[in-house]
Parts: structure tokens; sequence; C-alpha cells
């Protein structure tokens, strides 16, 4: 006889993870030779029982049509008909994957969020995101009633124990630094990006422009920022941040801030496993920065053409545009240290003239993050795909010779790590 799929009605009808998970390891996904129950089996009802009820009250109609689209007609379907070789690999894995599994359900849920025991979240999601399957009408059925089902069981149970924890670093982290980089929202940080690339961010005087980009401080990043990442760990929350696991999310609504702060938490102490991680001391960020050409804002003169070096950040940090973007010189890599990043960043172009040279400098002051605020407000447009670790600035300076002159150049950064975000939109 031929193979027939048996979906796992104990397991769809679960009230609690253990008992899900319980139902799946005892769970045959193949009953082949009439071993196991076709698909539905509608309980001990059968077509002509429901006929006899709508003959008795025309209001039951719609009932009898339900019982042919989800019993009759996929119990046809099932007879005589050879069940896809890629939906029972999928339901094996999926089993598989779940009997591994702790009946406990954090305990579960950091064993699929870690890939610990030989099981990983890829594994659980057998049917939702296996690209076999996608066109069987089964497997999206075994995906909403069974694998969905379990994973919302397991972030329920786990729901009440992060309920009880998070109140403390989110009421800590929202007192202190939502309003400041890089707690943020996108919209605002576009309209300041515009207002940078129309000139119209800076304060000037003489040959100084000055601009104040407010970031949490350094107390703020080893307190509240540090204890998201200690609560990050405990739960195994990086999936969750990253939108990896939309149907096991227990933390709701407070998970576009929250990721923003894990991500810059990662980003400022390291990986888990990696030196400088939470609890230790923050890392150094080394930064290459190269001149580059693109093409400048209407009315603006080349920064190469009217000074010789540039300073950028640092006096190390030695620049001359008009010769490096045709030779591809870089200076050393900048380093930023969270322990020296309160002081202000000046930005400084040096015109070199024998006949008497002159200075424009821009300063940036703000919180230890504003070397990354400046980069994400002066960046160019970027389209997907992109790499986040590779940023294009547009550096503007006052020319001191002349007033009414804006002086650009286009400078590419190259992070060692990608560069954190805001909140999004």
């Amino acid at each position: 006889m031929p193979t027939v799929f048996s979906v796992t009605r104990a397991a769809a009808s679960a009230g609690s993870w253990p008992t899900f998970q319980r139902a799946i390891s005892s769970w045959t996904p193949a009953g082949g030779g009439g071993g196991g129950a076709p698909v539905d089996t509608g309980g001990q009802l059968t077509l002509q029982d429901i006929q006899t009820f709508v003959n008795a009250n025309e209001k039951l109609s719609d009932v009898l049509e339900y019982y042919r689209s989800r019993v009759e007609r996929p119990r046809a379907a099932s007879q005589g008909a050879t069940v896809s070789p890629d939906l029972l690999a999928a339901a094996e894995q999926f089993r598989t994957t779940v009997s591994a599994l702790a009946g406990e359900p954090l305990r579960a849920w950091k064993q699929l969020a870690n890939a610990e025991g030989g099981v990983s979240l890829k594994q659980y999601k057998a049917f939702s995101e296996n690209p076999r399957v996608r066109s069987i009408s089964l497997a999206m059925r075994m995906r909403t009633e069974v694998e969905f089902h379990g994973a919302h069981l397991m972030r329920d149970g786990i729901s009440p124990s992060y309920r009880q924890r998070e109140p403390v670093p989110w009421g800590r982290l929202s007192a202190c630094c939502l309003g400041k980089f890089p707690f943020i929202n996108d919209v605002q940080l576009q309209v300041e990006r515009q207002q940078f690339a129309t000139g119209n961010a800076y304060a000037r005087s003489g040959a100084t422009y000055r601009i104040e980009l407010p970031t949490i401080s350094a107390s703020d990043i080893t307190g509240p920022l540090a204890e998201v990442g200690h609560l990050a760990a405990e739960f195994a929350l990086d999936p969750i941040f990253q939108g990896e696991a939309r149907e096991f999310d227990f933390v709701g609504e407070h998970r576009p801030v929250l990721a923003v702060a894990r991500a810059w938490e990662r980003f400022l102490f390291g990986a888990p496993g990696i030196p400088g991680q939470a609890g230790g001391p923050p890392r150094e960020h080394k930064i290459e920065i190269r001149s580059v050409e693109r093409a400048l804002a209407p009315g603006a003169v080349f920064i190469g053409d009217r000074v010789g070096l540039v300073m950028l950040f640092d006096p190390s940090e030695r620049l001359r545009p008009s010769t490096d973007i045709k030779t591809g010189r870089t200076p050393p890599p900048y380093t930023w240290r969270l322990n020296s990043a309160d002081g202000p960043l000046t930005i400084l172009g040096q015109n070199e003239d024998v006949r008497g040279g002159w200075k424009g400098t821009l300063d940036i002051t703000g919180g230890p993050l504003k070397l990354f605020y400046y980069v994400r407000r002066a960046s160019e447009d970027r389209r997907p795909p992109y790499d986040e670790r590779v940023w294009d600035i547009r550096v503007e300076i006052p020319d001191a010779e002349r007033s009414n002159t804006r002086l650009q150049g286009v400078f590419e950064l190259r992070f060692d790590d990608p560069l954190p975000g805001v909140i999004p939109r």
C-alpha cells in the first residue's frame, strides 16, 4: 500500500510546550501500509453523518463544505498517492529536532537560539524555511498548525519569567538614554542627514564650523547598555532581535529599542567568547580611512582644490585628497577607544600655500559615540545590498579665505565590524 502522511493532532492541540514536545517525540510521520493515521480523521463523524445534520438544519450547510475541504478532500488526495520524500524528510527533521530539546521552555529555546546539543533554529524551521516543501499544501499546514504552534507554546512558557526580569534593565535604559544617539529613530536621522547635505547643520565662527552630537555617556555604556547585554545572554535574545524568530518573540513592544541596545553592546564590548565582552573592558575599533572620488553637492568645491592636507579625527590621520585619490594611498588605521572618546573630534584642512596658508576646521563635540553619530549623519545615500562595515561620508569644512565657499570631500571609512544602527521607523 502507498505511504500516507500522519498529521500529529496531539501536538497541534497541545496546550503547553512539554505536552507538545512529548507528542512530537512519539510521532511517526510516515504511516506506510495504512499504519499511520491519514490527514485528519474528523473524529467519529463521517460525511453521511454531516449530511444528515445538514438535512435536518439548513443553517449547517457551511459545515458540510468545511468538512469536505478539511477532511474528505485531503483524505481522498492521500489515498493512492505517494507522499513527497521532501515532506517526509522535513517532518523527520522536525521530529528529531524537537525530540532533542528540553521539556523546560527556556532551556529548549536556548538550545535552538545558541545551536546547542546538535539542534538549531534552522532545523526547527523544517517547514517554514524549507524551499523544497513550500509548494506542498500539507507542509504549509504543518508549518502553521505544528511548527508555529510549538513556537508559540515555547514563547508563552518563557514569557512570565522574562516579564519579571525585563523591567529593571529596561527602566534604567529608558531613563538614561532614549532621545540620545543611538536611541533616536530613523526618521530623525534622515532629517539630520538632510541638514548635513545642505550645509545647515553647522554653527560658523571665522574659519571654524562647530556641531554638537549628543550621545549616551560612557557610564550609560558600561551600566544600562551592559545590563541589556546580560539580559540578552540570559534569555538568548539575539535571534529575536535579529528578526530570525518572530514566532518565538516573547520580548514584545520593547524589542526595537532593546535590539539597538544589544547591537551596540555587542559592537562596543564584543561578541560572546571574544575578549572585551560585557563585564570586561570595552573593545577598541580600528577604522581604515581613504579619500574617494564622488560627485559634490551643487555649488560645493572639492576640498583638495583648496587644501593640500586633511587631518581626519586625529593629527596622525593625514590625508592628501588630490593625490591620494590617484595613488590609492591610505594612512594607518584610526583607533577609537571609549576611554578617550569624550574629547572633541577635529577635522582640519590645511592650505599649504607658501605665500600664506590657512586652516579650516570642523569641531565635533558631544558624547563618546559622536564619531559613529557623525558617520551616520554625514554618510552618502546607501541602497541595498551594502556592507555595514563600509561607509562613505561627505566631509565639509569652511574656506578661511572665501566665506561663502563650501569645501567638500568624500572619504571611505572601513570599520572592523558592521556599524550598528538606530531605532527603525
